[in-house]
Formats: structure tokens, sequence, C-alpha cells
């Protein structure tokens, strides 16, 4: 977790309202801004979806060229991604030129939670392609950071934490435990000498929840938040499960990361005023004993029980007080009455 992200946020604040801003917010932007970052995606995403339907139909048919497949789509998705982002509008504002450039990625993210979505029903999903995908895409990012316009980074950071994300939230509804914990085991040697864990796809988009916000007043909680909202919404994926994901992503970070500001920063929990009440689905199902022993594995623990009693000694889960203003309690099913 960046300390530009210990900035505290209370989910207790959160409200069905949070939805309100983003879609009115980034229509008038746009439509105030230069025109949109020009690409050349449409071409390359027809050559993406003909390998896409190439890459499923040999999977369903258990060909030995199967995964090879598989690999092709995600290296025309990775190259279109880095293609994006060398293209830059040299007007206007700069959070609206940052949000031009993420906008730009908006088909190929779309595609690649098509493409998960679909891998995941399949016996014969693979970790490895998937994880060398989220390696380039991260790459992306780190080789942003060295760029003079530091605050360009944003727009790649933004969408390598949106697709590890996604991947995480269509791994955990498909259930499928051997390919999570292969990924949030795995360690990212395309981002610097020393191999990353996954928490460097988390980061704090100051472009987005500082400038942005500053500049048009926004009532937000988190910009980058909304945004990605209103992306994943238009594709395959549940947000709710982006919700999830981000939690669970922040408790396995919680449990396995030995600083603080390595943590896992769940920065859709703004919109979790449902879960609050009733507790994430895996917590619920974990709580009441339905929990897959997969599950269990992802966390490293035995059993509920045990889950329990990590998490409490970790964050304080008895007093309910903890630096990042997180109610634990209620996200993992405490103030749901079934378990009164």
């Amino acid at each position: 977790m960046n300390q530009d992200a210990a900035i505290a946020f209370d989910t207790s604040r959160s409200s069905s309202s949070e939805a309100e801003s983003v879609g009115a917010d980034s229509d008038a932007a746009r439509a105030s801004a230069p025109a949109p970052v020009v690409t050349d995606y449409a071409c390359e995403r027809r050559s993406f979806q003909s390998k896409l339907s190439l890459a499923l139909d040999a999977l369903r048919q258990d060909r030995p060229h199967a995964q090879q497949s598989v690999r092709s789509c995600l290296s025309v998705l990775a190259e279109s991604l880095c293609s994006l982002h060398k293209r830059r509008a040299r007007e206007g504002a700069f959070d609206a030129r940052v949000l031009a450039l993420i906008d730009a990625t908006r088909h190929g993210a779309q595609d690649y939670r098509t493409l998960l979505n679909e891998l995941a029903t399949h016996s014969a999903l693979e970790s490895e392609p998937i994880i060398a995908f989220l390696e380039q895409v991260l790459a992306l990012k780190q080789s942003a950071a060295n760029d003079q316009a530091y605050l360009w980074r944003d727009a790649p950071a933004f969408v390598a934490r949106e697709l590890f994300v996604s991947t995480v939230a269509v791994l955990l509804r498909a259930e499928r435990w051997p390919e999570l914990s292969e990924l949030l085991n795995h360690r990212f040697s395309h981002t610097r000498p020393i191999a990353a864990t996954y928490s460097a796809f988390d980061g704090f988009h100051r472009s987005l929840d500082v400038f942005r916000k500053r500049r048009l007043k926004l009532a937000r909680t988190s910009v980058s938040a909304d945004l990605l909202k209103a992306r994943v919404e238009r594709g395959d994926v549940r947000f709710d499960d982006v919700i999830q994901a981000d939690f669970v992503l922040h408790v396995h970070s919680v449990f396995h990361e030995d600083s603080m500001q390595n943590y896992w920063y769940p920065r859709t929990l703004c919109y979790a005023e449902k879960q609050l009440v009733t507790g994430t689905d895996l917590f619920i199902n974990m709580r009441a004993g339905n929990a897959n022993k997969g599950l269990c594995d992802v966390f490293g623990v035995d059993d509920w029980s045990a889950f329990n009693a990590a998490l409490g000694e970790r964050v304080c889960l008895d007093s309910g007080q903890n630096p990042l203003n997180i109610d634990y309690a209620g996200l993992i099913g405490a103030n749901n009455a079934l378990f009164d």
C-alpha cells in the first residue's frame, strides 16, 4: 500500500449515492476535454476476437494447441495495451488527459474479462499464460514510472490494478483455488531487479484521487473506485465480485506481508454498503462452515476459527479499531443476523 493511499477512508460513509457522479462527471469531462486518444484498437480487437474464437474452440475440443492459442490471444492484447499508452493528448487539464488515456484501454480491459470468464469454465485452465500477461502489464506500469512527467504512470498503473483485481474476481467466483493460490504466491519479475509480490499492482492514483477530485470539486470517496466501477459494469464481471476480490486481496496481504506499507488497499469498499451488513459471500460461507478447503488454503488457515483468530490478531478485530478504518467485522459477516 502506497503511503499516499493511507489517507483514511471510513467505509461507514458509503451509500447508494456513491454511483451518482462518475457517469455524469465522466460525460461532462469528456464533453469539455480534447478529443479522446486516437487508437487503432478496432483492427487489433478484430485480431484478438478471431484468436479468442480459435482458442475457445481448442479448449472445448481439448486440442493440444489450446494453451498456445490462449497465449496468442493474450499476447495480442498485451501489445495493444502497450501501444495505446504511447499515444497522449497534448492539451487540456492533465487529469482529463490521463483519463482519456485510461479510457482508450476500455475495450481491451473488457475483452480480457470476457476471455477470463470463458477460461474459468474450462478444466484445462492454466495459470502460466495469465501470469505472463499480467507481468507484461506490470512491466508497462514500471516503465511508465521512469517517465519525466511522473503522473503519466497513473494510466498504466490504473489499468494494471484493474486487470489484476478482475482476474482475482473471476477466479474467486469460479472457485479456481489452485490457480488463485499460484497467482497470489507468484513473484513478479518484470517489475524490478528484485521480484515483487502482487502488491506491486496496487497504488495511489494521484491524478484522479487528488487533482481531478480537487479540480472538479467532487464530493467522492475515491474517483479511481468510481472509474473502476463504471468500466467493470460494462462487461461480464459483477462489480460485487470486484469488491469481494479487493477485500480478499487486502486480507491476504494482511496475513502474508510483513509491513502495512505493502498491504493491498481495497479502494472499492466505499461501495460495500450491502456487504457491511451481510458480509461478503465467501466469508459468509466460510463462517457457516461451507467453505471449500481450497479457500482456506489460499489464506493459509485450517478453518474459520483459525482464520478469525489470525485476522483478529493482525487487525485488532475485537476492538474494532484499525489504522485504515475498515469494518472487518461487518465484511466477514459478524453483523449478519443469521449468525446471532
